[in-house]
């Protein structure tokens, strides 16, 4: 393990602001102090020991038997985008793991309970990197307008209603093909409500991946949630190159979510 340096942040204070939806935690804001590095989830990855202040304590007793400490782990982020460190600009993110058993252990092989995904954060007041749930719910209602004024089509948010959802994105392209503005904008709209009826179906909640985009989060128990990312699939759609894609797709979402493993399946 690598020595404490000025480019680690060991003794530093980290607020968690956690993600409802992928975990048990609720939407709360935990903050701790950096007790020392530990090992990764994944190979070459970054992960510390957090000590929990006594509020952050108090609230995790419920859902950790040993809620002094918890393993964050941000995986394959370098420590330079941990709060504090000069490479941190917003936007990171870690899982959160607790201990199964109270035990005097700060080995990271403890940390086997996945309670949840948290973004770090400098201050209380920081803004956060997410679009607001509101958002896409507009999106998916204009979709659903927009179907049954021009098309005549009821659609509803649910995936029920998805294959008619593929018809009118098909039917709508224009010979000519999309203007990129226009594409982007019908990208997101159609991204929306596809995801909108992921979560009818799944439940879960959205979710800005620094890395990937906004994709869905679908729980499994007590696993990681699957990733979902609805936006490729509507623009394979929109762009005629198959309306069976989209049934494909959600056969793949449905696998995701039924999937065992513990790394969190990704479905584009």
């Amino acid at each position: 393990m690598r020595a404490p340096g000025p480019s680690r942040p060991i003794g530093s204070t980290v607020i968690l602001a956690i993600l409802e939806g992928d975990g048990p935690l609720p939407e709360i804001t935990l903050r701790g102090v950096v007790s020392r590095e530990a090992n990764s989830r994944i190979a070459n990855g970054t992960a510390y020991l957090v000590k929990m202040d006594d509020r952050s304590e108090a609230a995790l007793r419920i859902y950790s038997p040993d809620p002094r400490f918890l393993l964050v782990d941000l995986e394959d982020f370098p420590s330079s985008r941990f709060p504090g460190m000069p490479g941190y600009i917003g936007g990171a993110f870690a899982r959160l793991f607790g201990k199964v058993d109270f035990v005097d252990d700060q080995k990271a092989s403890a940390y086997l309970k996945f309670l949840g995904t948290a973004e770090l954060l400098l201050g209380e007041g920081q803004r956060r990197l997410s679009t607001p749930r509101a958002a896409y719910q507009q999106a998916a209602n204009e979709i659903i307008e927009y179907a049954r004024a021009t098309r005549g089509v009821i659609l509803e948010i649910g995936i029920a209603s998805l294959p008619d959802a593929a018809t009118v994105m098909n039917e709508m392209a224009p010979q000519g093909g999309y203007s990129a503005d226009s594409l982007g904008r019908l990208k997101f709209l159609w991204g929306a409500f596809i995801g909108e009826c992921i979560l009818k179906e799944f439940g879960g909640r959205w979710f800005e991946d620094p890395k990937i985009g906004e994709v869905v989060l679908i729980p499994r128990g007590p696993l990681p949630p699957a990733k979902v990312f609805p936006f490729p699939v509507a623009e394979h759609v929109i762009r005629r190159r198959g309306v069976e894609g989209l049934s494909r797709w959600l056969d793949r979402v449905k696998v995701a979510k039924a999937s065992t493993d513990f790394t969190p399946p990704l479905v584009k």
